[in-house]
């Protein structure tokens, strides 16, 4: 494994860098659709599709509940989120003109 891989990755480096991260990127893609279409075929991929879409579904019909509840007291950490996300932001990228709180992470 430690073969294939060295000789995979010097392959990349050989080729270029812009051509041989594109080529990595491509055999990412295709490695990890064979991955699933193999657990799909081989796995419990009935199982797999039936627990998907009713997860979907079930996602879905919950998500404007989800995604307007401002002013609902059972969920009281919405209150606070905003300030969250701005402390998150203004951690992230401090420089940033338009954040309006600024901590010194």
């Amino acid at each position: 494994m430690v073969v294939l891989l060295t000789t995979v990755f010097t392959f990349s480096t050989v080729s270029g860098v812009q051509r041989g991260i594109k080529w990595l990127s491509e055999l990412n893609v295709w490695l990890t659709l064979g991955l699933g279409l193999a657990i799909l075929l081989l796995g419990p991929g009935f199982w797999i599709l039936r627990h998907f879409i009713s997860s979907f579904t079930l996602y879905l019909s919950h998500l404007p509940q989800m995604a307007f509840a401002v002013n609902d007291t059972n969920l009281n950490w919405v209150n606070n989120w905003t300030s969250v996300g701005m402390a998150i932001t203004s951690c992230s990228k401090p420089n940033r003109s338009w954040a309006k709180l600024h901590l010194d992470c």
